[in-house]
């Protein structure tokens, strides 16, 4: 009896190309089910060898987690008068965190006591003009 054939199962597979953010995963399968007989066709007609079928699938296509971090710090903003406590600023901003990742951890502010001409805590004098 002539016995044509049909496509197998699939294999399990490779794995995503991606751990997040979509990727791709493939997967084949033979036109072997069972193998044909006495004249039998395989599955896409083919005659003269055995057909593979491929399939791609998208995976893993949730967001990609990122912990926030910080940028460089902003140049100094120089000494402040006597409301502000006489202090130089440095500031830097957090790139924010994305998909669940965690924040920066740190201060975004770094204030330094400033020192006068002769080396003591306090605002330089005046410039007089």
């Amino acid at each position: 009896a002539v016995v044509s054939t049909q496509s197998g199962h699939y294999g399990r597979g490779s794995k995503c190309s991606r751990q997040c953010g979509g990727g791709v995963m493939k997967r084949s399968r033979k036109c072997d089910n069972p193998k044909p007989k006495h004249g039998g066709r395989l599955c896409g007609g083919e005659e003269a060898e055995m057909k593979v079928e491929k399939e791609q699938m998208v995976c893993n296509e949730e967001i990609c987690s990122k912990n926030g971090s910080w940028g460089r710090w902003k140049k100094i903003q120089g000494c402040f008068g006597p409301d502000s406590g006489c202090e130089k600023i440095r500031q830097r901003v957090c790139e924010m965190p994305i998909g669940g990742g965690a924040p920066c951890e740190g201060d975004s502010e770094l204030r330094t006591i400033c020192l006068n001409k002769v080396g003591q805590v306090g605002c330089p004098a005046p410039v007089q003009l």
